[in-house]
């Protein structure tokens, strides 16, 4: 849905002095120069709400147009490289999500990067991948490179929506909920693997599901900000392969053993990479911790490459019944070569391992990540929720030489910050925005922001 900007009531973001009809220029003189447009006021509020938690002052874009079609209009999150908008794309009325890199100098390295992440979206076209509609690089005085993109209304991360389940001590009646997420999910992968694109960070920050007609538990797979494209013989294009040999790119805990060993080389991570995240978040779906625990990352990844650790020999797996632990087993496997070796493969395993059995879901590991939502369904509107969530701690995709893991300990703080493509790493908004502006009231009665949910850039 979008709203008809001649229709709603705004106000100028920059001297909160003049009014007018949302999109149209401030007359102030100094906002003339700086080119600002008034924007529905409930969303100034929520952004003037957000900016004072955060001690900090007002985005000045907010009321800026970016490439003369985006009226940057809302605050959703922000991160080291900039910050994702709420949008109106004109002259359609249109609400996007829009992923904005600002604050950092533009290198050539950094915008080929970002265009082939946009790229890659833009090949792919299946119902539960978010859509990206349009980039490019807009001119705030300065290069910045942006995306338009889907913004999913209602919104929440996996983790969210399962927060309910471990604040509830788990739950034997939310095994077909799981079931429905995750065909979903490997039905997304299924999609991007057939193009030819391996995601690379799958976790559960990158999943989001929002409540449609028809389907309580819709999904969509976010942030193909380390994805990058594998030719038919299963290796990287070299005309796509952006980051250096020998790095590790990915989020520690989800990440494949190939991804972050440097034994091996970037161009043999493929597909299969994803499927091996998928079963960690199963893995932690059903056990409540993930499988691959430690007190710093070095511990993390001595788990995930030794031989000798078996994360289903754990206590809290051992109640799980025998086809979903041989499931699991066969998703967390080592070696490539003994996982499930397509989407589609692993889904029909998943369905066999659950049905006809009643499994105890247990929830994701929370990390500090307030839960106890309901979860969104069509006949009870949730609770609007910030939907660009705080990375947990230990969650930032790592960006690592792959010949110093000794050192990962030392440098986990470090990078909190910082994300291996030009995705931003997102903080989450505390509190909630309010909902979309109604169209044709005096801005007296506009109430408020757009329904929770959008891009989570970098999450």
């Amino acid at each position: 849905m979008g709203i008809s900007s001649s229709e709603v009531r705004g106000l100028c973001p920059n001297c909160e002095k003049h009014a007018g009809v949302v999109g149209q220029p401030c007359p102030g003189e100094s906002c003339q120069e700086r080119r600002y447009h008034f924007i529905p006021i409930p969303w100034l509020d929520a952004a003037k709400a957000y900016a004072a938690r955060k001690h900090r002052p007002l985005d000045p874009l907010l009321g800026r147009r970016l490439s003369e079609r985006y009226l940057l209009a809302g605050k959703i999150g922000e991160g080291g490289m900039g910050a994702v908008y709420m949008a109106i794309q004109e002259p359609l009325g249109r609400e996007v999500a829009v992923k904005l890199i600002s604050g950092v100098d533009i290198s050539p390295e950094m915008l080929t990067r970002f265009e082939r992440e946009a790229r890659l979206i833009s090949a792919l076209d299946h119902p539960n991948i978010v859509k990206l509609y349009d980039y490019g690089v807009g001119d705030l005085g300065y290069q910045a490179p942006y995306m338009a993109m889907e913004y999913i209304r209602r919104g929440r991360t996996l983790r969210k929506v399962l927060a309910q389940v471990r604040e509830d001590g788990g739950s034997e009646g939310t095994g077909p909920m799981v079931s429905a997420i995750f065909e979903q999910i490997l039905n997304a992968l299924g999609a991007a693997h057939a193009a030819g694109i391996v995601h690379r960070d799958m976790k559960p920050e990158n999943v989001m599901i929002t409540p449609v007609h028809g389907n309580p538990y819709m999904v969509k797979v976010l942030d193909f900000g380390l994805a990058r494209t594998v030719s038919p013989d299963g290796l990287a294009s070299d005309n796509e392969q952006v980051s250096l040999p020998g790095q590790i790119l990915g989020t520690l805990h989800y990440m494949a053993p190939e991804q972050a060993s440097h034994e091996g080389s970037l161009f043999e991570v493929d597909g299969r990479a994803d499927l091996y995240a998928v079963a960690v978040m199963l893995y932690e779906v059903f056990c409540g911790t993930r499988p691959f625990e430690g007190k710093n990352p070095v511990e993390v990844l001595a788990k995930k490459l030794g031989p000798s650790y078996d994360p289903l020999a754990a206590p809290v797996a051992k109640s799980l019944p025998k086809p979903l632990k041989e499931f699991l087993a066969k998703g967390l496997c080592r070696d490539p070569e003994g996982r499930f070796q397509s989407a589609d493969e692993m889904l029909h395993a998943l369905e066999r391992a659950l049905a006809g059995r009643v499994t105890t879901v247990v929830g994701f590991v929370i990390d500090g990540i307030p839960c106890g939502e309901s979860i969104p369904t069509p006949e009870g509107d949730a609770p609007p929720i910030s939907t660009v969530q705080r990375r947990p701690t230990g969650q930032q995709p790592v960006v690592l030489d792959a010949g110093k893991l000794s050192a990962l300990a030392s440098s986990l703080e470090p990078l909190a910050d910082v994300d291996a493509s030009i995705a931003v790493g997102m903080e989450a908004e505390a509190g909630r925005p309010p909902p979309r502006p109604e169209a044709a009231k005096p801005a007296a009665e506009v109430t408020g922001l757009p329904e929770s949910g959008a891009l989570a850039a970098g999450g």
